[in-house]
């Protein structure tokens, strides 16, 4: 009787490891469950920064999303897509990475308007801010709101900008914070602010109004 006694007990211990064991997941399966979304976007990364991923990925609109992330584990984020829907196409140009900085142009257009925006994408954060815009409807009339062509600007890697933003009856050095606030500097007509005369050295701005050599620094205020 108690050899069978044992050989019963025996038993169910085998039985209650091998069902722990068919249980827990295996070595591969925990390592893919503890791989974030931002680890396992694949992709040729063109940020420069090792802590951030920046990836164009194909989408289903003959085009590409640009996506980054964060490492280990930020979001996902969309910073802009390109795509073609007959009439109306959608495209992007990168203009500057600068850390986790990235400068963009988009460019919407259909038949009815042509637009197009500059704008600041922090990957950190997830924010973005426009340094200028332009609308114009098909046929010349503008979009009800003045053009802001930015014909010069610089960003830095905190994500503060200094952006020389025309209209078409003035020229006007912008600041813009970290968030996207603006703080004017300086106006002049067109032709006294040229644009090469934009500079910037640190957070010190620079640039010239009728000749005049001018300073001012982003951070100030």
């Amino acid at each position: 009787m108690r050899r069978l006694l044992v050989s019963v007990l025996l038993a169910a211990v085998a039985l209650a490891v091998a069902v722990a064991v068919a249980a827990a997941p295996s070595g591969a399966a925990t390592g893919a469950a503890s791989t974030s979304k931002c680890q396992r976007l694949k992709g040729r990364d063109i940020a420069p920064a090792r802590s951030f991923k920046l990836v164009q990925r194909p989408n289903a609109d003959d085009g590409t999303d640009l996506v980054g992330c964060r490492l280990p584990r930020g979001p996902l984020r969309v910073l802009a897509t390109s795509a073609d829907f007959y009439t109306t196409v959608e495209s992007y140009a990168i203009k500057q990475i600068l850390g986790r900085i990235v400068v963009l142009e988009t460019v919407h257009s259909s038949q009815y308007a042509y637009s197009t925006a500059l704008t600041v994408h922090d990957l950190r954060s997830g924010g973005a801010y426009a340094l200028g815009r332009t609308c114009t409807m098909i046929g010349g009339s503008d979009c009800g709101s003045p053009d802001a062509v930015v014909p010069a600007w610089f960003v830095t890697r905190a994500g503060r900008a200094l952006a020389l933003v025309v209209s078409p009856s003035q020229a006007t050095v912008i600041a813009f914070s970290t968030l996207g606030r603006a703080r004017p500097f300086d106006v002049g007509a067109p032709a006294d602010i040229p644009p090469e005369s934009l500079a910037l050295n640190g957070n010190l701005g620079a640039w010239t109004n009728a000749g005049v050599v001018r300073t001012a620094s982003l951070t100030a205020g």
